[in-house]
C-alpha cells in the first residue's frame, strides 16, 4: 500500500513475510536506464515496516566530456530520477512526507 509495485511471491505459511529485496533495471530511453531497488525489512518500531527504496538513474554512452555538459546530465539525471520516485509511490506514502 506504499508503493505502486510489490514482490508477486507465492503463500508458504500463514506468517508473514519478514524480509524481502527487488530489483528493477530497465532501460528509459536510448540514452538513460534506471535501477530501481526495494527492501522491506522489519523495524524497530512494534507494528511498524521499514522500507528502502533506491533510485539510481545512469547511461552507458554518449557521457559529455565538459564540465558544463555533465551538469546537464546530471541535471537530467536527478529530473528523470525524482519522476521515477514519485511514481513508484503511491498517495498514502507521499502523505507521510508532504
Amino acid at each position: 500500500e506504499y508503493l505502486t509495485f510489490n514482490p508477486q511471491v507465492p503463500i508458504l505459511s500463514d506468517l508473514p513475510m519478514v524480509v524481502y529485496l527487488m530489483q528493477i533495471t530497465q532501460p528509459i530511453d536510448s540514452l538513460w536506464s534506471v535501477n530501481i531497488t526495494s527492501k522491506g525489512i522489519q523495524s524497530p518500531l512494534v507494528n511498524n515496516l521499514s522500507l528502502l527504496l533506491d533510485v539510481d538513474v545512469f547511461r552507458t554512452k554518449d557521457i559529455p566530456l565538459s564540465d558544463e555538459g555533465l551538469w546537464e546530465a546530471i541535471n537530467e539525471a536527478r529530473s528523470i530520477k525524482n519522476d521515477i520516485f514519485d511514481k513508484c509511490i503511491t498517495q498514502k506514502t507521499k502523505e507521510l512526507f508532504y
